[in-house]
C-alpha cells in the first residue's frame, strides 16, 4: 500500500480493538487502507464516455443526438430517484452525505452531457470529425466494430 495511517486513525484503531501494533495483518492493512488516498480503480474509462466516442465516430449527427439524449434521460431519472431518498433519509448524516456525493457525481454527468452536445451538436453537426455535414470527406472505411455490429444484424 506504501501510506502509513495517520497517528489519529491509530490511536482510533488501538480504542477500538484495533491496533495497528497488531501481529494481525487485516489490523494493519486496514488502517493502512484507511489512512491513503482513494484513486479511481477504473480510471476514465466509463462504458457512456466511450459510448460517446463511438457515436462521434460514426459521423452522424443523429446517433451522437440518440446517445446523449438516452443518457440524459437515465439520468434525469437517477436524480429523482436520490432526491426522493434524501428526503426520506434525511435525518440519517451519513446516508445524507452519500446521497450528496451521488448527487453530485450525476450533476458533473450531465454537466459533460452539455458539454457534449454543444462540442459535437453545434452547427447541425458539423463538428464530428469527418461529419458528411461538416462539408469534409473521408476515404476512411467504416470502423470494425460497427462493421461486425452492422454484420450480425443482418441475418437476411
Amino acid at each position: 500500500m506504501g501510506t502509513s495511517a495517520p497517528a489519529g486513525w491509530r490511536r482510533r484503531c488501538g480504542q477500538t480493538g484495533l491496533s495497528t501494533s497488531s501481529p494481525t495483518p487485516g489490523r494493519a492493512e486496514l488502517a493502512e487502507w484507511m489512512g491513503g488516498p482513494s484513486p479511481r480503480t477504473a480510471g476514465f474509462r466509463d462504458d457512456f464516455i466511450l459510448k460517446v466516442m463511438a457515436a462521434a465516430q460514426s459521423r452522424d449527427p443523429d446517433i451522437v443526438a440518440g446517445v446523449l439524449r438516452a443518457q440524459r434521460g437515465f439520468l434525469l431519472r437517477e436524480l429523482r430517484n436520490l432526491e426522493s431518498l434524501r428526503t426520506e433519509r434525511a435525518t440519517d448524516p451519513v446516508v445524507s452525505l452519500l446521497l450528496s456525493a451521488a448527487t453530485r457525481h450525476v450533476g458533473a454527468d450531465l454537466a459533460f452531457l452539455d458539454d457534449a452536445e454543444q462540442r459535437l451538436l453545434s452547427h447541425g453537426g458539423r463538428a464530428l470529425p469527418n461529419s458528411p455535414r461538416s462539408g469534409l470527406t473521408s476515404n476512411r472505411q467504416p470502423c470494425r466494430a460497427r462493421q461486425r455490429a452492422a454484420e450480425a444484424l443482418d441475418v437476411g
